[in-house]
C-alpha cells in the first residue's frame, strides 16, 4: 500500500508535486515552493500570482467566526502572498463552495469582508466560480507585480545577512486561545489578540516600504509560525540560521495569554502561526534604514538573529546563552487533524 498524504505531510508534498512537475517552463522565474509564482512576461515588473484555500472546520469555524471575519482573514491571507514576495496587489478571483442551505445574508457578510481588505489595498475582485459543496469553502487566487530589481524570494538569503521580522509574534495564536479557551484576561488584552487573529492586515505596505528602501534578501509571511518560516528560508537558500530568545518581539498581552492558558509565550511565537508579519533577511548595516522607512506604517522592525552557514542548521540560543537545534514547529495542514 502507498504512503497515506498525513505521512509525507504538507512539506513532503510539495516536493514530490515539485518533482512530478519537473522543471519550470519558460519565463517561469519562481515556480512550485515559494509564496507566490513569479512570471516574466517582458518589461519592468515580474507578474505573481498566489492561492489560497480555505474551508469550514479546518481553518474557521462557523460557530465562533462571524462571515465578514472569514472573508477579512481569507483575503488578507492571500494577499500576504504577494507582500512576501515585496510586491503590489493588483486583482482576486474567489471561488466559492457553498452549501445549498447556507444564508444569502451570511454570503454578504463574507464578501462585506472580502471587499473591506481588498478594498484597503486597491485589489479588485474579478471573478471566481461557484460550486455545491457541503459546507463552506473559499478558493481565493491573486495576481500582483513587483519591480524586477526588487523580487525577494526564499532563496535570496545570504550568510551574513540579519534576520528580522516586522511587528510582534504570538498574538493570534493567542486570540485563538482566548476564544477556545475562554481564558479570563482583561478586555483589552483580549480585543487585541482576538483582533489579530480574526481581523490581521497583510503586510503589503510594510513590503512597499522596504524593498523600495534597501535590498531585501529573503522575505516570507508568517502563516505556519516562525519556526517553520525560518526552516522554508535556510531551506531554499541553502543557509543555516541562529535565532535569539531574547530578541523575539512578543506583547505583554500575548505574555499574559499565554499565562492564562499555562503555555509558553515563546511556543506562541515559534509555532502559532497566522501572525502573517514578514521575515526578512537584510545586510546587518542597512537594519537602520529598514526601521525608519517602515515608520509611516507604524510597523516595527525587530532584529532576530543572523544568517549561517548551511552545515550550522538551524539553531535558537535560549535564554541561558546556548544554540540549540530549532525544531520545524509550524502547522502542517496535513499532518495535523484538527
Amino acid at each position: 500500500m502507498s504512503d497515506l498524504i498525513r505521512e509525507i505531510g504538507e512539506r513532503g508534498l510539495i516536493e514530490r508535486l515539485r518533482s512530478r512537475v519537473g522543471e519550470p517552463g519558460e519565463g517561469v522565474v519562481v515556480g512550485i515552493g515559494d509564496d507566490a509564482a513569479v512570471i516574466d512576461e517582458g518589461g519592468a515588473d515580474y507578474l505573481l500570482l498566489t492561492d489560497d484555500a480555505f474551508i469550514d472546520q479546518i481553518h474557521f469555524d462557523l460557530s465562533t467566526w462571524t462571515p465578514t471575519q472569514v472573508g477579512i482573514k481569507a483575503m488578507a491571507a492571500t494577499l500576504s502572498d504577494i507582500a512576501a514576495m515585496g510586491g503590489r496587489a493588483k486583482a482576486c478571483l474567489v471561488s466559492l463552495l457553498l452549501p445549498p442551505s447556507f444564508e444569502v445574508g451570511h454570503l454578504d457578510g463574507l464578501y462585506d469582508g472580502l471587499m473591506t481588505t481588498a478594498g484597503r489595498f486597491g485589489v479588485t475582485i474579478v471573478g471566481g466560480n461557484i460550486v455545491r459543496a457541503p459546507r463552506l469553502g473559499l478558493c481565493l487566487t491573486a495576481t500582483g507585480s513587483v519591480d524586477k530589481t526588487r523580487l525577494c524570494p526564499r532563496s535570496g538569503a545570504t550568510v551574513g545577512e540579519i534576520l528580522a521580522v516586522t511587528g510582534d509574534l504570538g498574538r493570534s495564536e493567542a486570540g485563538r486561545l482566548v476564544v477556545v479557551r475562554s481564558l479570563a484576561v482583561d478586555e483589552a488584552t483580549a480585543h487585541s489578540a482576538r483582533q489579530k487573529h480574526f481581523e490581521p492586515v497583510p503586510r503589503l505596505e510594510e513590503a512597499a516600504l522596504l524593498v523600495g528602501a534597501v535590498k531585501v534578501g529573503a522575505m516570507i509571511d508568517i502563516s505556519d509560525g516562525l519556526a517553520s518560516e525560518v526552516h522554508h528560508i535556510a531551506r531554499e537558500s541553502k543557509v543555516g540560521a541562529r535565532l535569539d530568545v531574547g530578541a523575539l518581539p512578543i506583547l505583554e498581552g500575548t505574555r499574559r495569554v499565554a499565562r492564562a492558558a499555562g503555555v509558553d509565550p515563546v511556543s506562541l511565537a515559534l509555532g502559532g502561526g497566522e501572525d502573517f508579519e514578514l521575515l526578512l533577511t537584510l545586510p546587518p548595516e542597512m537594519l537602520g534604514t529598514a526601521g525608519r522607512a517602515l515608520e509611516p506604517s507604524g510597523t516595527t522592525l525587530t532584529a532576530i538573529g543572523e544568517v549561517t552557514s548551511q552545515d550550522e542548521g538551524v539553531r535558537l540560543i535560549g535564554e541561558d546563552g546556548v544554540a540549540r537545534p530549532l525544531d520545524v514547529a509550524g502547522w502542517d495542514h496535513l499532518r495535523s487533524d484538527s
